[in-house]
């Protein structure tokens, strides 16, 4: 036995820590084995009863820590020296119990319940913080940017929030290649989480990278399907909702970079996520689905489902309705939208279908907000109605006849045969009444709760056309004298905006955007282009960039964004519906570019 038990002990002192975890061959040479080396990683080796870690040789020496005040915490300074940390020195960097309580309340507070369909058990999550690194980093990334001046001081050792973000989002982003081969319901999570940092802090690419990875983590694991049944109900009630998260984010990033969907909606056959008391009893779903949830209102009531199925079925439809605008299917399909078979008429009538089963304290109201508010659903209930009313206005705006009233502006007919000037009083009505109603919705947000939003940032991109359209559009048939109304409510998106842009810096790009598609209203219908707006904000961002301290720059990595003649097209005018997209990918000179085709923009004609 002895030769057999020596022969067992060396085999496995022949591969480092490091290659037995990711499964590849190991040579076995010390310090550093051949694979580590090549990928300038640490090489871990077992060394009585703790693990000899060799770090890369371009590390340079640990910085020596600040003189801090009792309950601080020190960060990495930099990039490299995040990116060469083995498991034992990571557990070390994670902050203290107050500071992750602040950020997991954060989370909580403002993203968990309608961001990521509360794909969390709180006790068994805060029970796991040492095993769930990737996911904790990356909550700490997306939710550090809320925190004051004195917070990012005591809990990190930090000047700012930024530069706490920034050190844990060059963390979150190494783990996140690390476990890229290796889904779980963390590493979804995660992915997830880091893919809505990356959208807020309107960095590059790295959000439609991230939920990338995560969906397809969720379809390796086929979490769209209820084949889970060796995990508790409590475990598989997690594994619905995240699928539900990543459906989520991968419709709300197809319809803000203009990019098709992943998931799609006949592939799904799990069941909608039960209420936070079933999930804490760990009950069996009640078993409400996309396809049957027409026919479960009466089966089961909204005290004992609440909001979030409903609001995700409507995500569904508001969905497809994004994709029509996406694709530009106006001018790709023959049929007219009054017709029954056509795609439009059918995602209209669904729709519609959807809205008429809404039982009265799913209306929207100020008095059923309130309601909704104090049962702490009053964020799932907006958002609910910015899908709906914002579903109602990105289809119907490509009907819009953009017309001065005196002059023939395009001689153009889409494949159905209408022109572009076609006036249809019902889709018209059903556009602009809409988008009043997102105004109302957002006003009385504004009121009582104008924390940022995900889903009222949608309603709004989806409503601020047809609300120029009222006001600057000649023709007084249409909605007259609803103009100063409009007005009102442009303004407010705005000013909604541009408060937000202090935690969020992609809501600065939504407020350009909101100018620029003003300034082109102004131009073609008035002839005037005011860039006074445009230039403050562009002032206002330049003093916020220049503003960021030098260690938090040097650390921030190269971002991929297209260019034109590199991604996006060379030398065209952009549209009214590229001004609508959230990543500014060009600054083509506006004056220039909207003198030569200004209908053009407006139309959609491309």
């Amino acid at each position: 036995m002895r030769p057999k038990e020596a022969s067992v002990y060396q085999r496995t002192l022949q591969a480092c820590r490091t290659c037995r975890r990711r499964k590849t061959k190991c040579d076995g040479a010390r310090p550093k084995c051949r694979h580590c080396s090549s990928r300038n990683i640490p090489c871990e080796w077992p060394g009585g009863g703790a693990a000899i870690i060799t770090q890369p040789t371009v590390l340079s020496p640990t910085p020596t820590a600040p003189d801090l005040t009792p309950g601080q915490s020190v960060l990495p300074e930099t990039s490299s020296y995040s990116s060469s940390l083995g498991p034992e020195a990571l557990s070390s960097i994670l902050p203290s119990r107050e500071a992750l309580q602040r950020c997991f309340a954060i989370f909580y507070e403002k993203h968990l319940a309608t961001d990521f369909c509360s794909f969390l058990y709180k006790p068994q999550f805060e029970a796991q913080v040492a095993s769930n690194k990737f996911l904790v980093t990356a909550i700490i990334c997306l939710c550090s940017r809320y925190l004051t001046y004195e917070e990012a001081r005591v809990h990190y050792g930090r000047a700012s929030a930024q530069e706490v973000q920034t050190s844990f989002t060059n963390i979150s982003k190494r783990l996140s290649r690390e476990a890229m081969d290796q889904p779980s319901v963390p590493n979804i999570q995660g992915n997830l989480v880091l893919s809505l940092s990356e959208l807020l802090a309107d960095a590059g690419s790295g959000h439609w990278m991230y939920s990338g990875v995560a969906i397809r983590m969720a379809q390796m694991m086929r979490l769209n399907k209820e084949y889970h049944q060796k995990h508790s109900e409590q475990e598989r009630e997690i594994r619905r909702r995240t699928f539900w998260a990543c459906l989520l984010q991968d419709r709300f990033l197809a319809y803000y970079l203009a990019k098709p969907h992943t998931l799609a909606v006949r592939s799904i056959a799990v069941c909608l996520p039960s209420n936070d008391i079933a999930l804490a009893y760990g009950e069996v779903t009640r078993g409400m689905t996309l396809n049957n949830i027409l026919d479960q209102f009466n089966v089961n009531p909204l005290s004992d489902t609440g909001i979030l199925p409903y609001l995700l079925k409507t995500l569904e439809l508001w969905g497809e309705m994004a994709d029509w605008y996406v694709y530009n299917e106006r001018i790709r399909g023959d049929l007219s939208p009054i017709d029954p078979l056509s795609r439009f008429a059918r995602l209209s009538a669904s729709l519609q279908i959807w809205e008429d089963t809404f039982s009265p304290p799913l209306r929207w109201s100020d008095a059923n907000y309130q309601m909704h508010t104090k049962l702490d659903q009053g964020r799932a209930f907006v958002s609910l109605h910015c899908l709906l009313r914002g579903g109602w206005c990105i289809m119907h705006q490509d009907y819009l006849p953009q017309t001065d009233g005196d002059s023939i502006l395009l001689d153009f007919t889409d494949p159905a045969g209408w022109s572009l000037l076609h006036r249809e009083p019902s889709l018209i009505s059903t556009c602009l009444s809409n988008a009043l109603s997102v105004g109302e919705i957002v006003a009385s947000y504004i009121e009582s709760d104008h924390q940022p939003s995900i889903f009222v940032a949608v309603a709004i991109l989806s409503a601020a056309s047809p609300l120029l359209w009222i006001q600057y559009n000649q023709d007084p048939q249409e909605f007259h004298a609803e103009k100063a109304r409009a007005g009102d409510y442009f303004d407010n998106f705005l000013s909604l905006f541009m408060s937000w842009r202090d935690v969020w810096n992609v809501a600065g790009e939504w407020t350009k955007q909101l100018e620029k598609m003003q300034e082109l209203y102004r131009y073609a219908y008035l002839g005037e282009v005011n860039f006074s707006n445009s230039t403050a904000t562009e002032s206002a961002t330049s003093a916020e960039e220049a503003s960021i301290p030098e260690s938090v720059a040097q650390t921030s990595s190269p971002e991929y964004r297209p260019k034109p003649g590199d991604g996006i097209p060379q030398g065209s005018a952009p549209s009214l519906y590229m001004l609508l997209r959230m990543n500014r990918i060009t600054n083509l000179d506006l004056r220039a570019e909207y003198e030569s085709s200004i209908w053009s923009a407006l139309m959609r004609e491309s």
